[in-house]
């Protein structure tokens, strides 16, 4: 029986050859609200940051929850070695109108 990877997910292989997997909206969705409810900040500006961003889901949920929940300045920054996730990425912070992106194609070690 051959493995068929569910949307939005590449197929094994592809998987094992470039180290990638890409989070679930539920998962992000729920780490989000995790990562929410612990904020205590002093500040009205964050910055959120993922290194490794993919096609940015954790990012999206994360802006798109202080963005609804809170009157923080949210400023997403990512980075990501796949220029075709890194757009993906960029297309789904640009929802958020409000968000300041610095998303970048390139590995978050080296920059």
């Amino acid at each position: 029986m051959n493995y068929v990877a569910p949307i939005g997910y590449l197929d094994i292989k592809e998987r094992k050859t470039t180290g990638s997997h890409y989070t679930p909206k539920s998962l992000s969705d729920f780490v989000a609200n995790q990562i929410f409810q612990s904020l205590k900040l002093s500040t009205k500006e964050i910055h959120v940051a993922d290194p490794a961003l993919g096609d940015g889901e954790l990012l999206f949920s994360l802006c798109r929850l202080l963005n609804e929940k809170s009157d923080y300045k949210v400023i997403a920054d990512g980075f990501d070695i796949d220029f075709a996730a890194v757009e993906k990425a960029k297309s789904k912070i640009n929802e958020l109108s409000t968000v300041e992106q610095n998303i970048i194609h390139g590995d978050f070690i080296e920059y």
